[in-house]
């Protein structure tokens, strides 16, 4: 049948079948028309819309007919409605790009500090003090100039009552905006990962440096695994980066060596792992609470910023006897924002975390809130790993070529398999170039994660080093 359609332009005449239905016409005008149905109303001859319950009805059912009219209206078009969806859907792309680069190989979750070996203690607390004072010097700017600069993002209906006003004044729109949205500290009750899987041995050589120093040497390391189905992690090795210890706070910083951590990531992916966490070992805690401490808290949550929200914090502390006691928790996804942000003072001590500017704190406005209200605590179990622990663990003294004769000899009667199935020895033999990264890694490792024979050309190699 034909079917006519009224636009303001004129007449078009369709041919179709009358088995179609109302949606299969509307795709047919708008291909035939070449129009953007979203902007454009279809009415019957009696100037009634469509509904959209008819659209999957046949037109026969609908009471068409060979000659019969349908016309085509605009659409009013709410261009302040649209102006707004362009303008969030730009925030949300934004943000959405700024979130990636918090990705595990994008750029370093802030502040971006150059901590060397030769760092001292003094210098590393100067640059956290220099960095405190210029977030401080930029949040004591005018709420003006950080709106125009794009410092603090404001709804679309919100900023369209600041456009008409003066260049220092603030609408009272923005005003109680920004009282409404000044951060609430709450308790999240339920972390995105619901238990950790411990690998028993990494956990004690872990515990062995604790315990040879006494725990007077307070030490981290990040975590290698993987992130199961049910949303558990299982931890199978632990890798020890550079580190200095604060003396006066017991705090740690780590001395980022990106070679060779890039070394450990790409050696983990091999073996079908990745970055799942961190640790930190320390003395027993005098108070009864489980806490972590305000430095723990902020590392923790450029943890789960970097590696991504199932990865946890592991405590180890012993317990009186003496035996090692691991406990795992991660933080809010609040308090990974606050200091995404750069809300939070590095220079925070003990168990509060103190703010640049006042958040809510149980109906009050306060600038420190205690770690309890940013911790969740996640079960934890004990399990065996694939990988072993037996080769010297990186960090904790130099390397040198000897180490590996050493080795050898100490582990002559275990099996290629077992004596290769070690994550410290790997980043040795990556670190000393002894097997290609390219060609010979990925190869050993995967007969290592598939428990496969070991190549002969590997071990005649090594037993000639």
């Amino acid at each position: 049948m034909i079917i006519r359609v009224r636009t303001n332009l004129g007449m078009e005449r369709l041919t179709i079948s009358d088995e179609i239905t109302l949606v299969q016409l509307y795709e047919i005008i708008s291909k035939k028309m070449q129009l953007d149905l979203k902007y454009v109303a279809i009415e019957n001859e009696k100037h009634v819309l469509f509904k959209e319950s008819q659209k999957s009805v046949k037109l026969s059912e609908l009471g068409f007919e060979n000659g019969s009219i349908v016309y085509l209206k605009p659409k009013l078009i709410d261009r302040e409605k649209i102006e707004r969806e362009k303008l969030e859907k730009e925030i949300e792309e934004k943000e959405h790009e700024e979130e990636n680069k918090w990705k595990f190989g994008g750029l370093e979750v802030e502040p971006n500090f150059e901590i060397t070996k030769s760092t001292t203690e003094e210098e590393i607390l100067e640059l956290e003090k220099e960095w405190d004072l210029e977030q401080e010097k930029q949040n004591k700017r005018s709420l003006y100039d950080r709106l125009k600069e794009g410092k603090i993002k404001i709804p679309y209906h919100i900023q369209k009552r600041q456009q008409n006003l003066g260049k220092h004044s603030l609408s009272m729109a923005v005003i109680d905006w920004l009282e409404e949205t000044k951060p609430k500290i709450s308790h999240q009750e339920k972390g995105h990962c619901i238990g950790v899987e411990f690998d028993h041995q990494s956990g004690n050589v872990f515990h062995t440096f604790l315990r040879n120093s006494n725990y007077d040497i307070p030490r981290v390391g990040y975590l290698f695994g993987s992130v199961n189905s049910d949303d558990s992690v299982t931890v199978d090795f632990i890798y020890e980066p550079p580190q200095k210890v604060l003396s006066e706070s017991q705090r740690v910083s780590i001395i980022e060596n990106e070679e060779e951590l890039d070394l450990m990531i790409k050696i983990s992916e091999f073996l079908g792992l990745k970055p799942v966490g961190w640790i930190v070992g320390h003395k027993p805690r005098k108070s009864k609470r489980k806490l972590l401490k305000a430095w723990q808290i902020i590392q923790a949550s450029r943890v789960q910023a970097r590696f991504g929200h199932h990865a946890v914090t592991i405590v180890a502390c012993p317990r009186k006897s003496g035996k090692a006691q691991f406990e795992a928790y991660q933080v809010s996804d609040q308090t990974v924002q606050l200091i995404l942000q750069k809300s939070v003072r590095l220079s925070s001590r003990g168990y509060t975390l103190d703010f640049f500017e006042s958040v809510i704190v149980e109906k009050e406005k306060k600038l420190a809130a205690g770690s309890y209200f940013f911790m969740i605590t996640i079960p934890i179990i004990i399990h065996k790993s694939f990988l072993k622990n037996n080769f010297f663990v990186e960090n904790r003294g130099p390397w040198n070529r000897g180490d590996l004769s050493v080795y050898l000899m100490t582990n002559k009667e275990k099996s290629w398999e077992e004596k290769l199935s070690d994550p410290h020895l790997l980043l040795f033999l990556a670190k000393m170039e002894i097997f290609s990264m390219r060609t010979d890694f990925p190869k050993l490792c995967n007969q290592i994660k598939t428990k496969e024979k070991i190549a002969s050309g590997f071990t005649v190699l090594l037993e000639n080093f």
